[in-house]
Protein backbone atom coordinates (compact mmCIF):
# COMPACT_ATOMS: atom_id res chain seq x y z
CA UNK A 1 0.00 0.00 0.00
CA UNK A 2 2.54 2.28 0.91
CA UNK A 3 4.61 1.59 -2.08
CA UNK A 4 2.16 2.44 -4.25
CA UNK A 5 1.18 6.01 -2.14
CA UNK A 6 5.19 6.50 -2.80
CA UNK A 7 4.84 6.19 -6.44
CA UNK A 8 2.04 8.58 -7.00
CA UNK A 9 3.14 11.14 -4.85
CA UNK A 10 6.93 11.11 -6.37
CA UNK A 11 5.44 10.72 -9.91
CA UNK A 12 4.82 14.83 -9.43
CA UNK A 13 7.00 15.73 -6.49
CA UNK A 14 11.27 15.53 -5.90
CA UNK A 15 11.09 15.60 -2.07
CA UNK A 16 8.37 13.33 0.17
CA UNK A 17 8.45 13.15 3.75
CA UNK A 18 8.03 9.96 5.42
CA UNK A 19 6.73 10.93 8.82
CA UNK A 20 5.57 8.34 11.65
CA UNK A 21 5.88 6.89 15.74
CA UNK A 22 9.78 5.24 16.65
CA UNK A 23 9.58 1.50 15.44
CA UNK A 24 6.56 2.15 12.64
CA UNK A 25 8.75 0.72 9.80
CA UNK A 26 10.05 3.95 8.59
CA UNK A 27 13.51 2.95 7.38
CA UNK A 28 11.99 -0.44 6.15
CA UNK A 29 9.69 1.29 3.91
CA UNK A 30 12.45 3.97 3.22
CA UNK A 31 14.84 0.61 2.09
CA UNK A 32 12.49 -0.76 0.00
CA UNK A 33 11.61 2.27 -1.68
CA UNK A 34 15.61 2.89 -2.47
CA UNK A 35 15.55 -0.65 -3.56
CA UNK A 36 13.76 0.89 -6.86
CA UNK A 37 16.41 2.79 -7.55
CA UNK A 38 20.04 1.98 -9.51
CA UNK A 39 21.39 5.19 -8.32
CA UNK A 40 20.93 5.47 -4.10
CA UNK A 41 22.28 6.45 -0.94
CA UNK A 42 21.14 6.52 2.46
CA UNK A 43 22.19 8.68 4.81
CA UNK A 44 21.43 8.75 8.63
CA UNK A 45 22.04 11.50 10.66
CA UNK A 46 22.57 9.49 13.71
CA UNK A 47 25.18 7.93 12.09
CA UNK A 48 28.65 9.50 13.15
CA UNK A 49 30.65 9.14 9.90
CA UNK A 50 26.84 10.52 7.93
CA UNK A 51 26.74 13.82 10.33
CA UNK A 52 30.22 14.83 9.55
CA UNK A 53 29.97 14.39 5.62
CA UNK A 54 27.02 16.53 5.86
CA UNK A 55 28.54 19.37 8.19
CA UNK A 56 31.72 18.88 5.89
CA UNK A 57 29.71 18.98 2.70
CA UNK A 58 26.61 20.22 3.06
CA UNK A 59 25.59 19.13 -1.19
CA UNK A 60 27.71 15.56 -0.50
CA UNK A 61 24.75 13.65 -2.31
CA UNK A 62 26.60 15.07 -6.00
CA UNK A 63 29.12 12.61 -5.05
CA UNK A 64 26.75 9.40 -5.28
CA UNK A 65 28.86 6.62 -7.38
CA UNK A 66 26.23 6.30 -10.88
CA UNK A 67 25.13 2.99 -12.08
CA UNK A 68 23.53 4.37 -14.89
CA UNK A 69 22.17 7.76 -16.28
CA UNK A 70 18.80 7.83 -14.27
CA UNK A 71 17.63 9.82 -11.58
CA UNK A 72 19.39 9.28 -7.77
CA UNK A 73 17.47 8.55 -5.09
CA UNK A 74 18.84 10.28 -1.43
CA UNK A 75 17.21 9.65 1.43
CA UNK A 76 17.87 11.40 4.62
CA UNK A 77 16.79 9.51 7.74
CA UNK A 78 16.57 11.16 10.97
CA UNK A 79 17.65 14.61 9.76
CA UNK A 80 15.07 16.30 11.63
CA UNK A 81 17.68 15.82 14.61
CA UNK A 82 20.20 18.34 12.50
CA UNK A 83 19.31 21.75 14.14
CA UNK A 84 18.15 23.84 10.86
CA UNK A 85 16.55 20.92 9.07
CA UNK A 86 14.24 22.31 7.54
CA UNK A 87 16.49 25.75 5.97
CA UNK A 88 18.92 22.53 4.30
CA UNK A 89 16.17 20.77 3.13
CA UNK A 90 14.44 24.17 1.43
CA UNK A 91 17.53 24.86 0.04
CA UNK A 92 18.40 21.36 -1.53
CA UNK A 93 14.99 20.94 -2.67
CA UNK A 94 15.16 24.61 -4.40
CA UNK A 95 18.38 23.62 -6.42
CA UNK A 96 18.55 19.94 -6.65
CA UNK A 97 14.49 19.13 -7.54
CA UNK A 98 14.99 18.50 -11.04
CA UNK A 99 18.26 16.50 -10.40
CA UNK A 100 17.64 14.10 -7.64
CA UNK A 101 14.74 12.78 -5.56
CA UNK A 102 14.77 13.16 -1.86
CA UNK A 103 12.92 10.73 1.04
CA UNK A 104 13.18 12.48 4.00
CA UNK A 105 12.33 10.23 7.32
CA UNK A 106 11.50 11.25 10.82
CA UNK A 107 10.02 10.21 13.74
CA UNK A 108 8.10 11.41 16.31
CA UNK A 109 6.41 14.65 14.82
CA UNK A 110 4.83 14.92 10.98
CA UNK A 111 6.03 18.01 8.49
CA UNK A 112 2.23 19.69 9.49
CA UNK A 113 2.67 18.96 13.26
CA UNK A 114 1.50 16.73 15.49
CA UNK A 115 2.23 13.66 16.33
CA UNK A 116 1.01 10.87 13.64
CA UNK A 117 -1.10 7.84 14.63
CA UNK A 118 1.25 6.07 11.71
CA UNK A 119 3.52 6.36 8.97
CA UNK A 120 2.62 9.05 6.82
CA UNK A 121 4.07 10.11 3.93
CA UNK A 122 3.67 13.80 2.73
CA UNK A 123 4.56 16.19 -0.35
CA UNK A 124 6.36 19.41 -0.53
Amino acid sequence: MYLNVWRELAAEKAMIFLAGPRQSGKTTLAQMIAAEFANRLYFNWDDPEDRTRLLGNPFFFQEIERRNGSVPFVVFDEIHKYRDWKNYLKGVSDRFSKEFKFLVSASGRSPGGGKPPEVVLHSC
